[in-house]
């Protein structure tokens, strides 16, 4: 469940429920400022709401927390 301060006195503190991941895209760095060269954009759903959170590439999997697994690549035995 994502975190959200409330702007612009950011005083107020919100516990977003989400339903789902509904999409990632690689980011350009000068579409979002302070987190490198490298970053990625992922989209969750809440009720009809999307809302996305941009972060560094290598911390991915802190974004997305239980709504991904690794990948698991089927082997012919």
């Amino acid at each position: 469940m994502p975190v959200w301060n409330k702007a612009p006195l950011l005083f107020r503190t919100e516990l977003i429920p989400v339903d789902r991941l509904s999409g990632e895209q690689p980011e350009h760095a000068g579409d979002v400022k302070r987190l490198g060269k490298t970053l990625v954009v992922i989209e969750f759903t809440s009720d009809d709401a999307k809302f996305e959170v941009a972060a560094k590439a290598e911390h991915r999997d802190l974004v997305t927390g239980p709504f991904t697994s690794p990948a698991t690549v089927a082997r012919e035995g």
